[in-house]
């Protein structure tokens, strides 16, 4: 992602991950998950600050080791500013 120079706001990180994570294998139960489901119809999900949430530590830890850019997030000021002009 970076790499091309593409840009992409916290959902659109996740929905792009679910696919190739595999996650199936940790499944105990069916997975009833908003997120998963939100993904599966492409759903956004407004989460400015979310820089402060575990999905944020995840990002910043992959930052840290040199996997994933900072500049590949969007900022909460990002979402707010798509959300005005989405509802305008």
């Amino acid at each position: 992602m970076a790499d091309k120079g593409e840009r992409y706001f916290p959902h659109e990180v996740v929905y792009k991950m679910f696919p190739s994570i595999g996650w199936e294998q940790y499944y105990e139960t069916d997975p009833n998950s908003w997120m998963l489901a939100a993904a599966e119809r492409n759903l956004p999900i407004i989460v400015p600050g979310w820089e402060d949430s575990t999905m944020g530590n995840i990002f910043a830890s992959y930052c840290i080791k040199g996997e994933l850019l900072p500049s590949t997030m969007k900022s909460g000021i990002e979402y707010m500013t798509w959300l005005c002009r989405l509802l305008h």
